[in-house]
């Protein structure tokens, strides 16, 4: 049977675990620029298709020509160019890179368990795909 620890005594005392380490932002020399500049245009996407309802009703949007708003044939090329070329599209872009970056946040906080330092984007796009392998 275990000994009951006397708490009045503070050498009897368990040692307290070690304080966790403050969060930080990632050093500019580890991030992943090309992902950066890939979020960034996806962004500007989704801006883009989002572009229609800043200035109209959100049922002019889905519903413009009963509406009466962008019947003009420069506003339904523009409509036509971002349903076809941007909607669900960057979308999709967005949530992909989104996941991503949780992706590269596990591996790197395995890492730092490892004690491994590795930040080449293919050895941690190797190591997320090999994960997901197994």
């Amino acid at each position: 049977m275990d000994e009951p620890i006397d708490t009045l005594n503070p050498a009897a005392l368990p040692e307290p675990p070690p304080p966790p380490q403050p969060l930080e932002p990632v050093a500019k020399a580890s991030r992943i620029t090309e992902m950066d500049i890939v979020r960034g245009l996806a962004i500007l996407g989704v801006f883009l298709i989002n572009m229609p309802l800043f200035n109209a009703p959100a049922g002019a949007f889905f519903n413009n020509k009963a509406s009466g708003w962008w019947v003009e044939w420069n506003h339904q090329a523009a409509l036509w160019f971002i349903k076809v070329f941007a909607q669900g599209k960057f979308y999709t872009l967005f949530s992909f890179l989104f996941g991503m970056g949780f992706g590269v946040q596990m591996i790197r906080a395995a890492d730092a368990d490892s004690g491994e330092e590795n930040h080449s984007f293919r050895a941690e796009e190797n190591k997320l795909f090999a994960k997901r392998r197994r």
